[in-house]
């Protein structure tokens, strides 16, 4: 069945002063949720994760993809954390990872209070959000149906003082 019977549908519209526990970090994010969301139709996720000195709320509105969704969709924009290489850790796997770590409890928090499709869970991001998003498809792909990165949409290569290469990618799909 379509329904979430039992769930308890948390606030629709868009907010900004979002905030989560992650191990031992509080990580926010903008959330944008349709009116019309229900415990009666499962909806699309999307997560985007924006470029090195972005938010969530910068990229939201730079790349307005709430609009062409035609209140079809949720959407999450997390905010990274600065790091010594970037915005987003795209030098570990998980456990170690904390990004890696916010998707997943982002997932878990969104699904325990809407009606989310786990067939229709996507990922999107701009410039290091790119390379993050194929980041998570390596160790998230199970979670994922599709990505879509701009800019730096490919893979790359490791920058950090002394490394020599990424940890293994284990795309499931």
């Amino acid at each position: 069945t379509d329904a979430c019977v039992g769930l308890t549908v948390g606030p629709t519209g868009v907010s900004n002063a979002n905030a989560l526990q992650v191990g031992s970090r509080k990580r926010t994010y903008v959330l944008s949720v349709p009116a019309n969301a229900s415990g009666q139709k499962r909806l699309p996720l999307v997560f985007v994760w924006h470029g090195d000195g972005g938010t969530g709320a910068g990229i939201r509105g730079t790349l307005n993809l709430e609009a062409p969704a035609k209140d079809a969709a949720i959407f999450v924009y997390p905010d990274g954390v600065q790091q010594a290489n970037g915005w987003w850790d795209l030098d570990s796997g998980p456990p170690a990872n904390i990004d890696i770590a916010l998707f997943d409890g982002l997932l878990t928090e969104l699904q325990t209070h809407y009606c989310i499709d786990d067939k229709r869970i996507f990922s999107t991001g701009f410039s290091r959000g790119g390379f993050f998003t194929n980041h998570l498809a390596c160790f998230r792909g199970d979670k994922l149906a599709a990505i879509a990165p701009r800019a730096r949409a490919r893979a790359r290569r490791p920058y950090v003082s002394g490394a020599t290469s990424l940890p293994t990618c284990q795309a499931q799909r």
